[in-house]
């Protein structure tokens, strides 16, 4: 009896844990939600359909599937063919009800940025998801939201 009162226990214990170790690696980079309601449509997995810009306006040569997947609490993941390849906290530049401007900065652990840290315009249309540079080069990301 004692036996199981001792596992009982410990798997209480050891189920809190892990809940309380996801909730705070959640909350990592912000305590509250970062997001306005209307912009919460950013939130889940989006795949890169094509991209422009440059010099030349052709865009990056990108040769892997890439999905980028947008949590709470201001998170992202960036991966290339189902790897993870990059993750970080999302910065909020404007937020208002008619333009969305943010930044993507990998962890301190990341030497690679996809987005090569420059801010970006978000404009969202149904399933699909812009991301533009300001200025200069304007490179565009066009996603679609995965199912």
């Amino acid at each position: 009896m004692n036996k199981i009162l001792l596992i009982a226990i410990s798997f209480i214990v050891g189920s809190y844990s892990c809940e309380k170790e996801n909730l705070t690696e959640e909350k990592k980079y912000y305590d509250s939600e970062i997001f306005l309601d209307q912009n919460r449509s950013i939130y889940g997995k989006w795949n890169l359909k094509e991209n422009s810009g440059g010099i030349i306006g052709t865009g990056k040569q990108i040769d892997a599937d890439v999905d980028l997947e947008i949590e709470k609490f201001g998170r992202y993941r960036l991966f290339h063919d189902k790897a993870l390849s990059e993750f970080g906290r999302i910065s909020i530049l404007i937020q208002r009800t008619d333009s969305l401007v943010i930044l993507f900065e990998p962890d301190d652990e990341m030497t690679f940025s996809f987005f090569d840290k420059v801010e970006k315009t978000v404009i969202i249309e149904g399933p699909d998801l812009w991301l533009t540079d300001p200025c200069c080069d304007l490179f565009q990301y066009h996603f679609r939201k995965r199912e």
